[in-house]
C-alpha cells in the first residue's frame, strides 16, 4: 500500500507566524496588503510565501499581482545553489526563454507533465527535447531543476504553480504578436466564430486576464466577447481606470440580462 501525504495550504494564523518569524513585526500590516491586493493564493506554500515575504521586506509593500507573479518567476528562475549554479551556468533570459516554450507547450497539449532527460522511463508527459532541440541535454535538465518546477518525481516534473505556467503560456504568446503577421493565426486560437459571435476556446481562456494586459486588440475582443474574463484572473488592477468601468458596466448589465 501507499500513503500520499500533501500539505495543506497555510492557514491566516499560520501566515501570520510565519512572517513574524521572519522578521515582519506587524504581521497584521502584511496580511491586510495580502487581501487588498488578493494575493492569498501567494501565501498558501511556504516558498511562495518567503518570496512574498522578501518582497515586502526589500519593498515595504506587498506589489500587485502583476508585480508578485513577475518576481516570483524571477526568482525562480535563478538556480539558488551557487555551486550547481557555478557548474552548469544557464544565463536568466535563455532560462526564460525556455520556460515560457515549456509553458506554452503544456497549455496547447494540456498535458503537464514534463518528462526529466535520463530520468525514469515514463510514457507520459511532454519530451522536453521535442520542444527544445536546439539545447543540450546538461541545459535541458538545469532547466528542470530550477525551483520553477517541482521537485521530479517518476523521471516527471510540473510547473510548481499553474499560475506561473498561465502567465508565461501568456508572455510567449506576447511575443508572438508583437510580430504582427502570425496575430491572424495567433487570434483564431483563443476565439472562434459562432453563430456570428466570438466564442473563448475554454483551454486558453485562463492565458487572457495576463495577456489583455499588454495586447489592446486582444483587449477589445475579450471585453467585446467574454468580459467578465478579465475577473477571472491576471492583474486587472494595471488595465486603464476608464477601460475598468466600461468592463464592469458591461458584465453588470450582462449579468441582469441574465437574470430577467
Amino acid at each position: 500500500f501507499f500513503r500520499i501525504v500533501a500539505l495543506d495550504d497555510l492557514a491566516r494564523d499560520q501566515i501570520a507566524a510565519f512572517v513574524i518569524a521572519r522578521g515582519i513585526a506587524d504581521s497584521k500590516a502584511f496580511l491586510d496588503a495580502v487581501e487588498r491586493a488578493d494575493a492569498w493564493s501567494f501565501t498558501s506554500r511556504p516558498q511562495d510565501l518567503e518570496e512574498l515575504i522578501e518582497f515586502w521586506l526589500d519593498q515595504g509593500r506587498i506589489g500587485s499581482c502583476l508585480e508578485i507573479m513577475q518576481n516570483s518567476i524571477d526568482r525562480r528562475l535563478t538556480e539558488r545553489d551557487q555551486d550547481r549554479a557555478d557548474v552548469h551556468p544557464l544565463p536568466a533570459e535563455l532560462a526564460r526563454q525556455g520556460a515560457r516554450l515549456l509553458a506554452a507547450a503544456t497549455t496547447l497539449t494540456r498535458e503537464s507533465t514534463i518528462n526529466v532527460p535520463d530520468g525514469s522511463v515514463n510514457s507520459k508527459g511532454i519530451d522536453i527535447r521535442s520542444v527544445l532541440p536546439d539545447w543540450n541535454s546538461k541545459d535541458h535538465s538545469t532547466l528542470l531543476s530550477l525551483p520553477i518546477f517541482d521537485e521530479a518525481i517518476y523521471g516527471t516534473v510540473h510547473f510548481h504553480h499553474r499560475s506561473v505556467r498561465e502567465y508565461l503560456t501568456a508572455e510567449w504568446f506576447y511575443e508572438l504578436l508583437k510580430r504582427e503577421t502570425s496575430r491572424r493565426n495567433i487570434e483564431a486560437l483563443f476565439f472562434r466564430e459562432q453563430y456570428g459571435l466570438d466564442i473563448v476556446a475554454p483551454t486558453l481562456r485562463p492565458i487572457l486576464p495576463w495577456l489583455i494586459l499588454w495586447d489592446e486588440k486582444i483587449g477589445d475582443r475579450v471585453r467585446k466577447s467574454a468580459p467578465e474574463t478579465l475577473f477571472e484572473g491576471g492583474d486587472p488592477g494595471q488595465l486603464p481606470i476608464a477601460v475598468r468601468r466600461s468592463v464592469l458596466r458591461d458584465v453588470c448589465k450582462q449579468m441582469a440580462n441574465n437574470a430577467t
